[in-house]
């Protein structure tokens, strides 16, 4: 499973792997994105330590794979 311990947690990305980058709401950075999706180490050099990441839709979490 993916989580993000003491981090928010974006509510509003609807379909994060439709963009080229995707906003994470720790604090506003931008983490580069390639075809197959997010480039995980650009998020763990920007978050250290993190190891999966969620989004919502409809109300829903869900794990970003």
């Amino acid at each position: 499973m993916f989580a993000f311990p003491g981090y928010a947690m974006a509510s509003d990305v609807i379909n994060p792997l439709s963009k080229t980058w995707v906003r994470l709401q720790i604090e506003p950075v931008e983490v580069a994105t390639d075809e197959n999706g997010i480039v995980f180490s650009s998020v763990q050099s920007v978050v250290p330590g993190a190891h999966g990441l969620y989004y919502r839709q409809d109300g829903q979490r869900r794990p970003l794979e």
